[in-house]
């Protein structure tokens, strides 16, 4: 079935609407349990006498950890549907320029030289902004025209680099300290969150941003979608557009790690939903493709934070998840292609 217009804006109206009632339920959620009267109360100020612990749970860590949580995976919808629209493949993911593996080795890095939260959250954005420019580099040594597939096996040799050094730093990193929290943050998590810190602020605003301007110029991913001479018929500079766009998927896709570690199948799973419910126009599938993403990865975390006594990694959640779903999907397709 075809929606019109008016039903897409209306399905992504009602889709903010339910992340926004998940974020409110989500609250209350977790190993110290409050009632959502409670909570309401405190949002509009209407009692004074709740517990000096119950405020710090709900104001400095919940509160700023749903956001992050909404951010995160709206940034990795967001920037997975970029890469699939300007590449015109359905398979890429944000790893494609070895920003992944590369703000995980600067994450690493930072934990292995005890710096401290905002230190490393800052050298895991550096190192993935790294990985993107190495990945272009490589693209035009090799090929001067910057052919898209030149640049994708750039992002597999920055990727394979990188993924190389955060093993090195495993090895080197101590066995009973720092090991154990590399590899719990390399499977994705947002224990670490606690307050409104410089990392997250940064990171909401660059997903707002650019939330904003994929909306304004999704005609540009519509075209850069077609095969380069088309896109060129129709006057767009693809070469132009299409760093842009990398460059703003990059970035995504690096603040999150920044702020999550590294959380697969959000990036993967989430467009092909967008795509398959609303339709193939960016303008419409972006938008709903950036709130689905940050619902599923606030439903996620709620998870992992309430269902056990002890948080399960974010990544663990993400691959049950999606590994059926992507498997569905590409079922779906393959009998759409058979007839």
């Amino acid at each position: 079935m075809i929606l019109s217009d008016f039903h897409k804006i209306i399905a992504i109206l009602l889709l903010a609407l339910c992340l926004g009632i998940f974020a409110f339920y989500a609250i209350g959620v977790g190993t110290f349990s409050i009632p959502h009267e409670t909570i309401t109360a405190m949002l509009f100020g209407q009692i004074d006498d709740v517990s000096n612990t119950a405020q710090f749970i709900i104001f400095d860590t919940r509160i700023p950890r749903i956001i992050a949580s909404i951010v995160v995976g709206g940034s990795l919808a967001l920037s997975g549907a970029l890469y699939q629209g300007i590449i015109g493949n359905p398979l890429v993911s944000p790893s494609i320029l070895g920003v992944l593996n590369g703000a995980s080795f600067g994450a690493a890095l930072g934990m292995l030289l005890g710096l401290n939260v905002l230190g490393i959250e800052m050298l895991c954005f550096a190192f993935g902004i790294f990985a993107m420019c190495i990945a272009i580099l490589l693209s035009q040594i090799f090929d001067g025209r910057r052919s898209i597939l030149m640049l994708i096996l750039g992002g597999m040799i920055s990727s394979s680099f990188f993924g190389a050094g955060v093993s090195v730093l495993k090895i080197l990193a101590d066995p009973y300290n720092t090991l154990p929290n590399i590899v719990f943050w390399l499977m994705g998590s947002l224990s670490g969150i606690s307050g409104f810190g410089f990392p997250l602020i940064f990171a909401s605003l660059i997903f707002i941003i650019s939330l904003l301007f994929s909306i304004l110029f999704a005609r540009y991913v519509d075209i850069l979608n077609l095969d380069d001479e088309s896109a060129q018929a129709l006057g767009v500079n693809v070469k132009l557009m299409r760093l842009v766009f990398v460059i703003l998927a990059t970035f995504l896709a690096s603040c999150s790690v920044t702020l999550g570690g590294i959380i697969g199948w959000v990036g993967l799973v989430i467009p092909h939903i967008a795509r398959f419910m609303i339709g193939a126009n960016h303008r419409f599938m972006l938008p709903f493709c950036a709130l689905f993403g940050a619902l599923f990865l606030l439903f996620c975390d709620t998870l992992a934070r309430g269902l056990l006594s002890t948080e399960i990694p974010l990544g663990i959640l993400t691959s049950i998840f999606g590994i059926p779903v992507f498997v569905t999907i590409l079922y779906i397709n393959k009998r759409a292609m058979h007839g």
